[in-house]
């Protein structure tokens, strides 16, 4: 399979890195959203415990 897409035309190729480059911004995109958001909760938490 791969050395059928590496002889694909250039095009094909183009769009295939296109569509892997997305993937990996969505993928990198949602860890650094997942991790802010897991700070988030953490600093409520520690902000809530001091309030008590």
């Amino acid at each position: 399979m791969l050395s059928t897409i590496l002889n694909a035309r250039p095009m094909v190729r183009r769009l295939i890195a296109a569509a892997i480059a997305a993937a990996t911004a969505c993928v990198a995109g949602w860890v650094v959203f997942t991790a802010f958001d897991s700070v988030a909760a953490a600093e409520a938490g520690i902000q809530e415990k001091r309030e008590m």
